[in-house]
């Protein structure tokens, strides 16, 4: 895992590229560049589908992340160095299984859970 700065961006719920994504991009744009150059059509079409591919997996994530439900439970107040318990509640509110990572960012050090196979509400 990587630690990663709070941004405008995380917190209003858009959807971010992770530097694979960026490296996937990259290389769709320098395969698509090179066969308009030297007009070779097969290695456009991949250009192409590599392009749609990276549309889709952005559409799908979203749709994934939009049945999910997060509530975080106010912790009292606690002295220095006391440990605490801290409560979140994760809900799936579709009827299919999920599977997601959620990260806490509220404090110094994000906290990250795993959740797999994510039960449907009913």
């Amino acid at each position: 895992m990587r630690r990663t700065k709070t941004t405008a961006a995380q917190t209003s719920g858009r959807l971010q590229f992770t530097s694979e994504g960026w490296l996937w991009l990259a290389t769709t744009v320098v395969l698509g560049a090179i066969a308009w150059w030297k007009s070779i059509n097969i290695v456009f079409l991949l250009a192409y589908l590599m392009a749609v591919l990276l549309i889709l997996n952005g559409i799908l994530a979203r749709l994934q992340v939009r049945r999910i439900t997060v509530a975080h439970e106010p912790t009292p107040p606690v002295f220095v160095g006391e440990p605490i318990t801290l409560n979140l509640l994760v809900t799936n509110t579709s009827n299919r299984l999920a599977t997601v990572c959620v990260v806490d960012r509220s404090n110094t050090e994000p906290v990250v859970w795993f959740f797999d196979r994510l039960s449907a509400s009913t």
